[in-house]
């Protein structure tokens, strides 16, 4: 009866190394594409631009909050 129990702890072991095993591998080994490189040459510092409407969400809500309050006035 013993030995049972032994036999089916080494086989949960089996499955729990084979299951962590194959989910370590990198995704290039399941077979997913590469993502390509977003950034493909050096960075001109003299050449920047500043994006308009890119603001922190917690200064977004304060915005539209104040935009609220003077409408109501």
């Amino acid at each position: 009866m013993r030995n049972l129990g032994m036999k089916k702890l080494q086989g949960l072991c089996v499955v729990a190394a084979a299951m962590i095993f194959a989910l370590g591998r990198p995704s290039a080994a399941r077979g997913q594409a590469a993502k390509p490189r977003l950034v493909t040459q050096a960075v001109d510092e003299s050449n920047r631009v500043t994006m308009r409407g890119n603001v922190h969400p917690w200064r977004a809500r304060s915005l539209i909050k104040a935009r609220l309050r003077t409408r109501s006035r």
